[in-house]
């Protein structure tokens, strides 16, 4: 195991898997940053292409550099070892087919500083690169605050997606809670729980607009993207079991995941194939809305509440529709 002295002002954990063509410019993002005082863990999982070669490129010229070498051993598990192991005061997690802004964590560890905060968010861009032709669409957070909060003051969080690498947490506080990433297979959607479990413990959230992390969206249909079905559905069972283990009833908490579970159900309905079971699936994915508490709050949109009403009616039917307004 390795034993790192320094205590940098943020340690940022980079799980890398088969990503040799995106990994340099990730790489080089970071290492550019205008805050020097960083520890990066690169954490190498199995990776079968260039990865490790690109990786000893970079750590000869940057001893800030850690790598981790190890076979491959899933997303969750190399994100949980690479915190445990960190040094840093505050934590980052960078995907390796992404990049960021060289100002991005000089301008949110000052923001953590100046509001002693146990989590910093930003916005964040969609970043779409096809045929030679770049594009990228600001992921706004249409949310005001320029205080800290927390997340049964500025629940409406939930709402979003959940871009938890748009973010930095203090390391004491993930610790203190105990929060670390439920061990699943691959990528299957495991920053659904972090997210809450961060957001609702945190005694100080802060949020800047500025957005400095650029998301790559190799598949611009998000539907086609999610290659099995009942992954938002599993997520989704994980969160309200916690929810329930730690008797959270806040109900406007469960009014903005539920907002978000109506777009889960819709990614799955425009899917072009889907499981055969797919109808029982989205009925439970909704099973946990509060439906009359959502269809009388005056913040949801009444095409939201319209779509809730046709998916209790008919799944089938308002994946027609949805298809219909494709």
């Amino acid at each position: 195991m390795n034993t790192f002295a320094k205590k940098p002002k943020i340690s940022i954990i980079i799980p890398v898997y088969n990503v040799e063509k995106y990994l340099k410019q990730c790489l080089k993002s970071v290492v550019e940053q205008t805050l020097k005082d960083i520890e990066i863990i690169v954490i190498n999982d199995g990776s079968t292409d260039n990865c490790a070669q690109i990786i000893d490129e970079f750590k000869i010229q940057d001893e800030r550099i850690k790598v981790i070498n190890q076979k491959n051993l899933g997303y969750s598990v190399s994100l949980n070892y690479s915190i445990d192991i960190s040094k840093g005061e505050y934590i980052a997690i960078v995907e390796a087919d992404d990049f960021v802004d060289l100002k991005m964590y000089e301008n949110l560890y000052d923001i953590a500083k100046n509001n002693n905060s146990d989590i910093v968010k930003s916005s964040f861009y969609k970043y779409f690169e096809q045929e030679n032709k770049i594009r990228k669409e600001l992921q706004n957070i249409n949310i005001e605050s320029n205080e800290s909060f927390t997340l049964s003051e500025k629940s409406e969080f939930l709402r979003y997606h959940p871009s938890i690498w748009s973010c930095i947490y203090k390391k004491n506080f993930l610790n203190e809670k105990n929060i670390r990433f439920k061990n699943l297979k691959g990528a299957c959607w495991q920053d659904n729980l972090f997210q809450l479990q961060t957001m609702y413990f945190a005694k100080k959230i802060n949020f800047t607009k500025n957005a400095y992390y650029y998301w790559r969206i190799s598949n611009s249909d998000e539907s086609e993207s999610l290659k099995n079905c009942e992954i938002p559905l599993l997520r989704t069972k994980e969160i309200h079991n916690w929810l329930n283990e730690n008797n959270v009833k806040d109900e406007k908490i469960l009014l903005n995941l539920s907002q978000r579970e109506l777009i889960y159900a819709k990614i799955i309905l425009r899917k072009k194939k889907l499981d055969k079971n797919y109808c029982e699936i989205i009925k439970e994915l909704i099973s946990n809305i509060p439906y009359k508490a959502f269809m009388q709050d005056k913040t949801i949109k009444k095409s939201d509440k319209r779509t809730l009403f046709l998916l209790k009616l008919s799944p089938k039917l308002t994946r027609l529709l949805l298809l219909l307004q494709k």
